[in-house]
């Protein structure tokens, strides 16, 4: 465990950011400096603690920062920034160089992956926009009301909200095709290395785009209403899931290449579905329980055996975790945010 940030000020992912923030060895958060100004920062894991790359510093009174998001770059070993500004102007920085002002997207969800980055236009918009660094900011879609662009491999499925129902759609970088029908509004799924996964009335589907059309579906869990199935996390080769199973909550997790589902939880009390990752099939996610009047949450690290007894809670420290504030996974690196009367970022390897 190591604490990248040790001050009386916030260093954080900022508000209204649900979005990964760790990539290939590296950090990206923020700070709010004592005048009221925000810092951009990124920390390379191989650097020394305090060796951070200043990406941009807002200066107050139009600090507000906000939709941060990292993801590789064209180059596996590169990163590609991105945040918004004061609600409106989106920000994009190429491995730590100077950011590019994109305009006033007022971009909200997003995703980076190999460089492309995809996300949706606010301000009433609701379009699919894509920016890359060799190409500039490109419009994909902006045909009825459109929501959450995951991306991988610069293809992408996002949601395509209609009357009473919502549909996926599925971008292989020139066409796109509804590869989901039937869901429900924000429905949960995940997107990798072309594989879809996504939760349908209490269960798990999936849908290999690299089949090519027709695209069919396949059911993962048949465990209905009963037992019900969501917020599924894929990285191409395993599917992990939280289930409800009355009062009990469980993570579970598939692996694609044998069809075999292990249950990888070791307690049964409330899990986050929406702090669960995966990648390379380590596993993170955080389960929080009253203590007296104080909800603690803790987190948790599973390293890819499929094997319950060798998930663990990750040791914090003196320092707990801030619930506020999703961990991410990525690379073997997990970081979180732990609050001392601020808070602060930690990794750990």
């Amino acid at each position: 465990r190591t604490r990248l940030t040790d001050n009386a000020l916030s260093d954080d992912w900022g508000a209204n950011n649900f979005w990964k923030t760790t990539a290939a060895g590296v950090v990206l958060w923020q700070r709010m400096l004592a005048n009221g100004d925000i810092e951009v920062r990124l920390h390379d894991r191989k650097d020394a603690i305090d060796d951070d790359i200043l990406v941009d510093t807002i200066p107050f009174p139009n600090n507000d920062v906000d939709f941060m998001a990292l993801g590789t770059g064209a180059n596996p070993d590169q990163v590609l920034a991105s945040y918004r500004v004061n609600m409106a102007n989106t920000w994009v920085s190429d491995d730590g160089t100077a950011s590019v002002n994109l305009g006033d997207q007022n971009q909200e969800e997003n995703s980076i992956d190999m460089g492309c980055f995809f996300f949706r236009e606010g301000g009433g918009f609701h379009d699919i926009q894509q920016f890359s660094i060799p190409a500039g900011l490109q419009e994909l879609a902006s045909t009825g009301e459109l929501y959450g662009p995951i991306g991988s491999r610069c293809q992408a499925v996002w949601e395509k909200r209609l009357v009473g129902s919502s549909e996926l759609v599925f971008f292989d970088g020139n066409t796109q095709e509804t590869v989901a029908t039937g869901l429900s509004a924000f429905p949960q799924y995940d997107f990798k290395n072309g594989i879809l996964v996504f939760a349908r009335g209490g269960d798990i589907f999936l849908v290999d785009t690299r089949q090519g059309a027709p695209f069919t579906e396949m059911a993962l869990t048949t465990d209905g209403m009963g037992v019900v199935d969501g917020f599924p996390k894929t990285d191409g080769v395993s599917v992990v899931f939280k289930q409800v199973d009355g009062g009990q909550e469980h993570i579970q997790m598939i692996d694609l290449a044998n069809g075999a589902s292990e249950r990888i939880s070791n307690t049964s009390i409330a899990k986050s579905g929406f702090s669960l990752a995966i990648e390379q099939k380590q596993v993170l996610w955080t389960e929080s329980v009253l203590v007296g009047a104080i909800l603690v949450t803790d987190l948790y690290f599973h390293p890819g055996t499929g094997v319950a007894g060798d998930t663990m809670a990750v040791d914090t420290g003196p320092v707990p975790i801030d619930g506020n504030f999703l961990p991410h996974l990525a690379n073997g690196l997990v970081t979180w945010v732990g609050n001392d009367g601020d808070t602060e970022v930690f990794i750990l390897e």
